[in-house]
């Protein structure tokens, strides 16, 4: 519902809002998990309203470099240790070749 709303008011905008965004949460509806009947999601909103779900993304000056960090390491069957690990050193990357 949350991600409609914020696709429909960026179209209407027509991309003057200028807004990349990035959107995570759980939909108990959808059947993007392996097990159906709902999972984890996360969306990359893009200024014009498009919606790209995505298992990882970054966004920004420093999403380049983040986003190699993230395309060379992520699995889709990561403990949370590795994941919150992953996302550590990208958003370090991303800062860092800013």
């Amino acid at each position: 519902a949350i991600s409609r709303f914020i696709q429909d008011k960026l179209y209407e905008g027509k991309g003057s809002i200028g807004a990349n965004l990035v959107l995570g949460g759980y939909d108990y509806f959808s059947s993007s998990s392996n097990k159906g009947g709902g999972g984890a999601m996360l969306m990359a909103i893009h200024p014009h309203g498009s919606i790209d779900v995505v298992p990882y993304t970054a966004l920004g000056s420093g999403g380049l470099a983040a986003m190699s960090v993230l395309e060379s390491r992520y699995r889709s069957d990561m403990t949370t240790e590795e994941g919150i690990q992953l996302v550590k050193d990208a958003v370090k990357a991303g800062i860092v070749n800013d």
